[in-house]
């Protein structure tokens, strides 16, 4: 019984300080909702309610550009396979798989004028002072004029080679190559002269000219460097180098 009353007077304490704990926290939970009222009378109803975003800050500037910019690269890649911008792109390409071209150097001797070299006269010497008969002839000796020959070389000009025996093994090199047209075909982006009907033949081309003096059946020829577009061999010529009619 002893034991019993003992420990019901230590709770007791323990018991007094949780009332007034909760007491206490009762009467701040009541003064904070208090000062809140208070707060929320006294500001106007404007600054108690959130800002509405207008328009223009619900947009993504970050995503409408990156839209824009692929569209810009949509546009170009088709500008560039389907429309006016595919001729520049194969003549493009075609400077790319191009193999080096092995420049050769041609020289053509200048012709030599040929020159008179006298050779040099002999020292002759002269007899000393001895008595001699008064009829005795003197030997005069006189130095003549030699002509050398002089040998002239020459290279010989390279022969045009016919366009039917041009392939992919010549690109790269300067040519000179001829043939009879059979076709003309004027587009809008470039000028063609078309020898052979074959797939993947040899043809000229303009890429910034209308030549109007060609003609179908009829030969021409000219020097220009062997190119490549797809597997067909080609020659662009410009202003600067226009084919001329064979001799």
């Amino acid at each position: 019984m002893t034991n019993k009353s003992f420990k019901h007077e230590d709770n007791q304490p323990i018991k007094n300080y949780k009332s007034v704990e909760a007491v206490k926290k009762q009467e701040k939970s009541n003064s904070e909702n208090l000062i809140s009222a208070l707060r929320s009378d006294m500001l106007p109803a404007s600054s108690a309610l959130p800002a509405s975003k207008n328009f223009i800050q619900y947009i993504n500037l970050k995503n409408i550009g990156g839209v824009f910019i692929g569209l810009v690269i949509i546009g170009l890649i088709l500008y560039s396979l389907a429309g006016s911008g595919r001729p520049i792109l194969e003549q493009k390409l075609a400077s790319l798989v191009n193999i080096k071209a092995t420049t050769t150097l041609q020289i053509v001797p200048s012709p030599l004028q040929s020159t008179n070299t006298p050779p040099l006269p002999t020292n002759t010497s002269l007899p000393s002072p001895t008595l001699r008969p008064t009829n005795t002839p003197t030997i005069r000796i006189i130095a003549s004029h030699t002509k050398i020959p002089t040998v002239i070389t020459s290279t010989p000009t390279p022969a045009c080679r016919h366009v039917s025996t041009i392939s992919l093994s010549d690109v790269g090199q300067t040519l000179c190559v001829q043939g009879i047209v059979i076709e003309i075909i004027d587009k809008p982006n470039n000028f063609m002269l078309v020898f052979s009907n074959e797939r993947n033949a040899f043809y000229w081309v303009s890429y910034d000219m209308v030549w109007t003096q060609a003609k179908v059946d009829t030969c021409y020829q000219i020097r220009g460097k062997i190119r490549q577009i797809a597997n067909s061999p080609i020659l662009v010529f410009d202003y600067s180098n226009t084919p001329v009619v064979c001799p």
